[in-house]
Formats: structure tokens, C-alpha cells, sequence
């Protein structure tokens, strides 16, 4: 610890004299201040203290990490601060009097970000992992019963889930304008989601409903499976409108940053699915799999209803008008862009490496798997999170604190999601036990882990972007990485070079020009 004075002292010139002497306004500027003003000298007393903190290299990295970034998470300690104040005591003497002490635009004092921002990504990831669980609870109930049965659900689920996918637009653009809204209108907003959640439910389910037999057929249904399969994908279609309410109303949650609600409800609707699927695929079969599923989405909206209206969150509804529709389309017409090109990718990504043969395209959807758990897991939490929390910081070193928080919550699930992909991709045996996929799963285990490392990054970035409303760059952004995924692929294939390896390491790299572009997008002031 060092410390030292700056006396009044003669030999001084008079100008600095003058600026050191009590004022009776007891404000001074720094920046008018003389140079001969600051003449430190050794001692334990003074007018003036400077009081620095040093930082031994024999420190635990957590401590060298909080001293680091304490001030900008929210962290405001008087020992472990790694910015201070320098006000002459004639100055604190003189506030204390009566009169403000003067400001060094420096933000010492606010609450912890960090804390809320952990309490909310934990329970948002445990949301999403859960999902996925969910689909994986159906495939053990059904194998059970039926290979044939079994082998149709893939194909249900896929033009389901990418269907469902496409109206999640709809959850972005309400986290947003709750976000951005006043209070007083965040009722009407919640009302206007939620009608129109399921409007769009219902129009996707009578879609589904309707065209389920070539829309199956068009991801692969053989004609063994097609009953099946239409039988499945009929049945989630009916609870179209009640999925998609259930995804809204998660929004509400997430906007007031309650993340545990949404897992809460999540992990009642996995154990009422798991209870359906021992009670019903004996008797029906896959069929039997889609009606608790839907059950069990139900129950979870009921959950999350209840939650809701105790807190006082659940709307009256209101009837929208043309002009209600504006700010939805305004911003959802972009985000279901951003969306569809996402879908693109990775649907290019699976076409290519199934004409690679059985064995690849097998070990391809291993590496899918791996990204789900460990990228998509891991990021799309933060991407609710930057949504969340940034748009209600409205003061800059409030939001210093919020962007500081994210980027080291960020970095920790970053390095979750390589350890996670790390471990699935080096053990591809808890997927399969056949040895020409476990070989073609290891040969592209390096450059997946690397894609779902960036896959975290990227999604925190365009989440941070979405909340700054910068979502034309986040178009552009994700045509780049689409267009530029579809040339690569086609290089690879006219050259005779495409391998699952070679197709996973010219993703990742073009993920990495992406994100590193979505970076300057989302820092940019």
C-alpha cells in the first residue's frame, strides 16, 4: 500500500497555491488543474490521500478477476475497488456542511448485476436442456414399442419443430417491446402477444394438420412411416395454439428477468410428459407419445398462468387493431428473416453430409446433438439475457455494469459449452455404439467444438444487437454466414474435397467472421 500528501506548500508557484486552497463553492475541475498542484510527496496525512491497491502475482486468478471487473459488475466494495476517488478534504468538509462534495463522473455506488444476471441464465439454460430433454424422452418410450415407429418420429418432429421455430419471432420481438416499453404499456403489449401467439398458432396448426402427409414425406418419410408419422404430427398440430402461448407467456417471465418460473414449468411439463408416455405409448404407440406431449404443454401453460397472475403480470385481453400489429411486424419481419436463414444453414449443413453416406450423415446428427447441448444451451440464454436486462439500463454506468456482467457470464458459459462439447464429442459412445460412425464422429470432434464455442459468442453478441435494435446488421450478418456456409459447401463438393470434417471446419470458420463481425455490431456505440 502507498500513500503520499500534496501540502500547501510556499515554495509552491501561486497558481497552484490559489487552486489548492478552500474554495467556497468546493467545486474544482481536474482538468483546470496547474501541474505544480500534484507534487506527491511521502507521508501518511494531508489534504489529499491516494490510496492504490496492489495485486501480488502469487493472487488466486479469481481475486486478480474480481478486482479486475468488480467495479464494472455492479461489485462496489471500499477495500476492493479498483477505482477511487480523489477529493481534497476541504472539498468533503465542505459538503458535508451542507454543500455537494464535488463528482468525479466515476459510478461507485449501484446494485450487483452479476448475481441477477447468474440467477437468470441458470434457470434459462435448465429451460432450454430441458426441452431437448423432452424429445428424448419421447424416442426411449416409443423405441420400446417400435423401430418403425421410432424412425417415423424423426421426421415429425423435424417439420414440427422447424415450423414452431419460425414463429419464434414472435417471443423475440415481445421480449423486446416489453423491454423497450413503458410501463403503463407493457399490459396492452402482453395482451396484443398473446392474441396474436395464438392466431399464428392456430394458422401453423391448420397448416400442419392439413398438409402433413407431403410435408413429411418431403424430410424423408418412407411409406412404412408415413402413418406414423402423419398421425404424430397431426396430433401436436392440434396443440399448436397452446405451444405457442406457452412460448409468449415464458417472454412475460423473462422480461421481468424471472427465469425460474419458465424452468419450474418446464420441469412440470417433463414429468408430466414422462407420466403420459408410461401411460399411453403401451396403448398407442407414437400417438400416444404426441398426446402427452401436448398435455403436457398444456399443464405447463397452466403453470405459468397461475405464476403470472400472481404477480400481476397476466393481461386483460384487448383486441388489437392494425395499428397494435405495427410494432410487432415492424421488428418480427426481420428477426423471422434472421431466423429462416439460420434454418437454412443448418438444414444445407445436414443435406451435405448426408450425401457423404449412412455412416457420415449418422455421425453428423451425433455433432448436431453436441451443438444443441453444448452451443445452443449455452447461448441462447444469453441472448434472452441481453434482451432482458440491457434495454431497462438506461444510464450509462448502469449499463457499463449490465455489459460488463454479460461478457463475463458469457465467457464462463463459453467455456462450459467447450468443456461440455469437448467431453460429448470425445465419448460419441453414449450416442452409438457403431464403429464407422464413431470413427467419422471423431475425424470432425475438433472443428464442432469449435463451432459450438462460437455458436455461445454469437448468440450473446446478437442478442446484445437485437436489444440495441440493430437488426438490419444482424440480417446482413446472417446472410454473410448463410450465403457464404452454401458457397463453401459447393467448393467443397465440385473440388472433391467435401468430408464431415472438411464441412464442420469451413462452418466454424465462416461462424468466426460472424461473430467477430457481430462483436463490432453489438460494442459499437
Amino acid at each position: 500500500m502507498a500513500s503520499g500528501r500534496i501540502g500547501l506548500d510556499p515554495a509552491r508557484p501561486a497558481a497552484a497555491r490559489a487552486w489548492l486552497a478552500p474554495s467556497r463553492s468546493g467545486q474544482r475541475s481536474l482538468a483546470s488543474a496547474p501541474r505544480e498542484a500534484f507534487d506527491v510527496r511521502g507521508g501518511a496525512g494531508g489534504c489529499w490521500q491516494l490510496t492504490f491497491s496492489t495485486v501480488s502475482g502469487a493472487l488466486p486468478l479469481g481475486l486478480l478477476s474480481w478486482q479486475l471487473f468488480g467495479g464494472r459488475l455492479g461489485y462496489h466494495s471500499g477495500r476492493l475497488s479498483a477505482r477511487r476517488r480523489i477529493i481534497p478534504r476541504s472539498c468533503r468538509a465542505e459538503g458535508n456542511a451542507g454543500n455537494p462534495a464535488p463528482s468525479t463522473g466515476i459510478d461507485t455506488a449501484g446494485p450487483a448485476v452479476w448475481p441477477s444476471l447468474m440467477l437468470f441464465v441458470g434457470p434459462a439454460y435448465a429451460l432450454v436442456v430441458t426441452n431437448m430433454i423432452l424429445t428424448a424422452v419421447d424416442k426411449a418410450f416409443v423405441g420400446r414399442i417400435s423401430s418403425v415407429q421410432l424412425a417415423a418420429l424423426g421426421p415429425a418432429a423435424a417439420v414440427f419443430d422447424c415450423c414452431s421455430y419460425l414463429l419464434t419471432f414472435l417471443n423475440t420481438a415481445t421480449l423486446s417491446l416489453l423491454g423497450s416499453s413503458p410501463s403503463n404499456e407493457k399490459s396492452r403489449v402482453r395482451s396484443h402477444a398473446l392474441i396474436f401467439s395464438v392466431a399464428l398458432g392456430a394458422m401453423l396448426g391448420a397448416l400442419m394438420l392439413l398438409q402433413a402427409s407431403p410435408a413429411v414425406r418431403l424430410v424423408g418419410a418412407s411409406q412404412q412411416m408415413l402413418p406414423y408419422s402423419i398421425l404424430y404430427l397431426q396430433i401436436r398440430a392440434l396443440g399448436s395454439p397452446i405451444d405457442r402461448m406457452g412460448s409468449v407467456a415464458t417472454q412475460f417471465c423473462l422480461a421481468e428477468k424471472d427465469g425460474i418460473t419458465p424452468m419450474l414449468a418446464t420441469l412440470i411439463a417433463a414429468v408430466f410428459n414422462a407420466v403420459g408416455d408410461y401411460l399411453l405409448c403401451p396403448r398407442y404407440g407414437l400417438g400416444g407419445a404426441a398426446i402427452a406431449t401436448v398435455a403436457a404443454s398444456a399443464t405447463s401453460l397452466v403453470f405459468i398462468v397461475y405464476r403470472l397472475r400472481l404477480k400481476g403480470l397476466w393481461p386483460a385481453l384487448t383486441l388489437p387493431g392494425l395499428e397494435d400489429l405495427k410494432p410487432f411486424t415492424s421488428f418480427a419481419g426481420l428477426v423471422f428473416l434472421i431466423l429462416l436463414l439460420k434454418i437454412t444453414s443448418f438444414t444445407v449443413m445436414t443435406g451435405s453430409a448426408t450425401v457423404l453416406g449412412t455412416a457420415p450423415a449418422a455421425a453428423h446428427q451425433v455433432l448436431v446433438s453436441v451443438l444443441f447441448v453444448a452451443g445452443i444451451a449455452f447461448g441462447q440464454p444469453l441472448s434472452w439475457a441481453a434482451q432482458s436486462f440491457l434495454p431497462g439500463a438506461t444510464k450509462q454506468p448502469e449499463r457499463r455494469r449490465t455489459e460488463g456482467a454479460l461478457v463475463a457470464v458469457s465467457l464462463v458459459f463459453m467455456c462450459l459449452g467447450i468443456l461440455v462439447a469437448g467431453l460429448l464429442a470425445s465419448n460419441p459412445s453414449i450416442f452409438t455404439q457403431d464403429l464407422p460412425v464413431l470413427r467419422e464422429v471423431r475425424k470432425a470432434a475438433a472443428p464442432c467444438v469449435a463451432f459450438s464455442a462460437l455458436y455461445v459468442a454469437f448468440l450473446a453478441l446478437e442478442g446484445v444487437a437485437i436489444a440495441k435494435q440493430r437488426l438490419r446488421a444482424c440480417v446482413v450478418i446472417a446472410t454473410a454466414v448463410a450465403g457464404g456456409g452454401v458457397l463453401a459447401i459447393w467448393t467443397l463438393r465440385v473440388k472433391g474435397l467435401l468430408t464431415l470434417a472438411s464441412l464442420w471446419t469451413s462452418q466454424a470458420a465462416l461462424l468466426a467472421l460472424g461473430t467477430a463481425t457481430a462483436a463490432i455490431v453489438a460494442c459499437r456505440r
